[in-house]
């Protein structure tokens, strides 16, 4: 057999068939329904748990219908869940398939997507333990180009991948149900509908597009385009409505304030715009969040063209979930004309296997992976908990585990060494499980020699031998010495006399009748000595050397931190000059020019004026706020941080013309954090942004705002990112005139947080922030 008898748990295709032969039920009158298409890189026709049991696609002759074989592998017991039993209509259910499916760690959960006559129907979740099911997501039955599914084991949510075709409304293309969809458990444990997040990237010319298809046509339909606008809303009980305020201060909602929005040319084709407009409501009444906090983001999806969506695939590895992007090469056909095809793919990775969701890890060491399959093998595989794929350019296959990558001649050698790792990583846990015990049991051996050894009074014979036994069994094996010098030391010991003698006279403290045996031992004992104290000596100048650079790194991080104090001192008093001075007698002027009597042919030439002291009244109070923030000019253990950011994303808009969105996890507390911490966090994010203005050539940037970690080791995680040209990482801060990065930096450790850069060449740019708080 291809596994051991008693671990019947598969790893293979062939081991599943195997086993499904073996151990289903031979009542049962079932087809295993294998992969058929070849050129899909994430169809499986199997799953297993943590608790022993295997899921398998099957089709039940006797009922006529597809469905899961749950089965114990070992004791046979097994159980059916038929995917016309999921709330599908009982003159379609026979004719309801599976497409793709997916099991919870403990076997909870089953996740099935359903599919009638070959069109996607609906994804539901099936509890297994009291048999109820419930739908996460329905559409009308549409063509679907491609999808995916995976159980995150860390962070137990549902991660689901959808691109169907596009609808047509009005002629005009419009893209409803594509995205990533982030489905979490409630406060229930349990899956629904509504506790999911969805990151989709809704570019320029899709808005146009839409807006153009029910607006721009005799019978503007603006309702027909609030729905569009508010599908991509995020889902939950959270109520929200387009809002816009008008000039005299009066809140329009929904169809009203998008008609007030078009006709006084307010709207702008940007999903900027839309997230600032389209708002949640408290109560009844608008709030400053936004209910479109995931339409937009470029790390998650590649940006939308004018041909498609790049197609994109999810995959489970023991390192967290990866999301594949196809890219596609213009191929010159014979006939002179170009043809795009699909040719590799790229990893991200958007979990961790700490079960950590972020909008950028780092991929695969950048590497290009062979899309499509080899002789029906296809080219990105999960082994053993490894990721299997083929690299493009060289045309040999890859093992990633463990943070590591290792080339491999050809598929089998692969498979080889995925299965390879998975065996050290099973005998490293076993090791050091077996290292946790050696303590406690050292402990007991040396606490019973002790207790029964010979007193001084003993004959030369029996102390010998007692003091042999008794050094035996202190050694720790730890011990660095080699085996021949332990020896010589335990025999050494006893031949020794009781009196000390002074250091200076070891050598001649040895009678002139000692045997040359003897002689051997004490002159090896006395190395021993020498070795021993020299080793304290290097350990005692190492310690000093450590301390040493501690308490200069301590001074180091004063100096840093008195400096800052005295740079944000002098930026604060600039500010309060600028505006206590300059900006006051501007104002002063502009009143004096708006009360001027004027002819009427320079009326126009007036207002002029008066809008342009306006615009300098309005650049001077940026100046001011960026030398110090209002919100940071009071001291406080509780800054309004999130305030601060966002202030600073709408003067970089207005500045740059660049879109800049600020996303904010759901259930977000803002910390406490100290006027000096939440200083230095928007010093390294203005330097962020002030860097992405001047270097990136940057189209779209978003600040993602949550935290991580619970109770006494939480942390606040910023993450700075744009799709700019990017960088190389290893040559941030090193150029002795680029003083930003290492500002940023000092500010981040003087705040006892860490900050990290990640970048791919022409794909952007990530600046990662880590600040602990209580």
């Amino acid at each position: 057999m291809l596994f051991s008898a008693h671990a019947l748990v598969p790893n293979t295709d062939d081991e599943a068939k195997l086993l499904f032969t073996e151990r289903t039920p031979r009542s049962l009158n079932l087809t295993l329904i294998e992969n058929s298409d070849h050129t899909r890189i994430d169809k499986t026709f199997w799953k297993t748990d943590k608790t022993g049991n295997t899921y398998y696609h099957i089709y039940d002759n006797t009922a006529s219908k597809y469905g899961l074989l749950k089965i114990d592998l070992s004791t046979k017991e097994y159980e059916l869940f038929y995917a016309g039993d999921q709330g599908v209509p009982e003159k379609l259910a026979k004719a309801c398939g599976i497409y793709l499916f997916e099991v919870s760690t403990d076997g909870h959960y089953i996740f099935m997507e359903l599919y009638l006559k070959e069109k996607i129907y609906k994804l539901v979740c099936i509890d297994t333990k009291t048999h109820t099911h419930t739908t996460l997501l329905e559409q009308k039955p549409v063509s679907w180009l491609v999808d995916s599914l995976v159980y995150s084991d860390a962070s137990q949510k549902l991660y689901y991948y959808t691109f169907p075709e596009p609808k047509r409304v009005n002629n005009k293309i419009g893209y409803y149900d594509v995205g990533l969809y982030v489905f979490s458990k409630g406060d229930n444990e349990s899956f629904s509908a509504d506790n999911v997040k969805r990151f989709f990237n809704l570019p320029e010319w899709l808005i146009k597009d839409t807006f153009n298809a029910f607006i721009n046509n005799d019978a503007p339909d603006y309702k027909g385009y609030l729905n569009w606008i508010y599908y991509f809303a995020d889902k939950g009980d959270d109520e929200f409505a387009f809002c816009v305020q008008t000039k005299d201060g009066q809140t329009l909602l929904d169809e009203e304030a998008l008609r007030y929005s078009i006709d006084k040319m307010l709207f702008r084709y940007n999903n900027s715009y839309l997230q600032s407009s389209v708002v949640k409501l408290e109560n009844g009444k608008p709030t400053d969040k936004s209910a479109l906090s995931t339409i937009a983001n470029s790390s998650i999806l590649m940006p939308l063209n004018e041909q498609a969506i790049k197609v994109q695939w999810l995959f489970k590895t023991d390192d967290g979930i990866w999301l594949f992007k196809e890219h596609d090469v213009q191929q010159k056909q014979a006939n002179g004309t170009t043809k795009s095809k699909n040719e590799y793919y790229t990893a991200q990775q958007i979990e961790n296997k700490a079960g950590d969701f972020s909008v950028f890890y780092n991929s695969i060491s950048n590497k290009k992976i062979k899309a499509a399959c080899d002789d029906s093998v296809p080219t990105i595989q999960t082994l053993y908990g490894a990721l299997l794929y083929k690299d493009y350019e060289t045309d040999k296959w890859n093992v990633y585990k463990n943070g590591s990558n290792k080339t491999c001649e050809d598929y089998y050698a692969a498979v080889a060494e995925a299965k390879k790792l998975s065996k050290e990583k099973t005998a490293t846990v076993a090791k050091q499980t077996q290292t946790e015990t050696k303590p406690v049991e050292a402990e007991q051996t040396k606490v019973t020699p002790s207790s029964s050894q010979k007193p001084p009074e003993a004959e030369t014979t029996n102390t010998t031998a007692t003091t042999k036994a008794t050094e035996t069994e202190q050694i720790s094996p730890e011990t660095i010495q080699p085996e021949a010098t332990k020896q010589t030391s335990s025999e050494t010991v006893t031949s020794e006399p009781t009196q000390s003698e002074p250091s200076s006279k070891i050598e001649t403290a040895v009678p002139e009748n000692t045997p040359p045996s003897q002689n051997n031992k004490n002159r090896a004992f006395l190395i021993i000595i020498l070795i021993l104290a020299f080793m304290c000596l290097l350990e005692l100048a190492a310690l000093i050397i450590v301390l040493s650079k501690k308490f200069n790194t301590h001074l180091h991080k004063n100096d840093k931190r008195l400096l800052f104090s005295i740079q944000e001192a002098e930026r604060t008093k600039l500010s309060r000059d600028i505006h206590d001075s300059i900006v006051q007698n501007i104002r002063a002027i502009r009143l004096d020019a708006e009360m001027l009597q004027v002819m009427p042919q320079s009326e126009q030439k007036k207002q002029h004026v008066v809008d342009e002291m306006t615009n300098i009244i309005t650049l001077l109070r940026n100046i001011c706020y960026n030398f110090r923030p209002a919100e940071l000019s009071v001291e406080t253990d509780n800054t309004e941080l999130i305030s601060i950011i966002d202030t600073l994303c709408q003067q970089f808009i207005s500045r740059t013309k660049i879109p800049c969105q600020i996303q904010v996890e759901k259930d977000f507390v803002p910390p406490k954090l100290d006027t000096e911490k939440s200083t230095n966090i928007v010093r390294v994010i203005q330097e962020a942004l002030a860097n992405i203005e001047k270097h990136s050539y940057a189209t779209n940037v978003q600040v993602v705002i949550k935290s991580q970690g619970e109770d006494a080791e939480k942390q606040l995680v910023i993450f700075v990112i744009d799709d700019g040209i990017g960088c190389e990482v290893g040559r941030l801060g090193k150029d002795k005139m680029k003083f930003g990065v290492r500002n940023m930096k000092e500010r981040m450790a003087a705040s006892g947080g860490e900050l990290e850069f990640f970048s791919t060449p022409n794909e952007g740019l990530s600046v990662q922030l880590r600040i602990p708080y209580n």
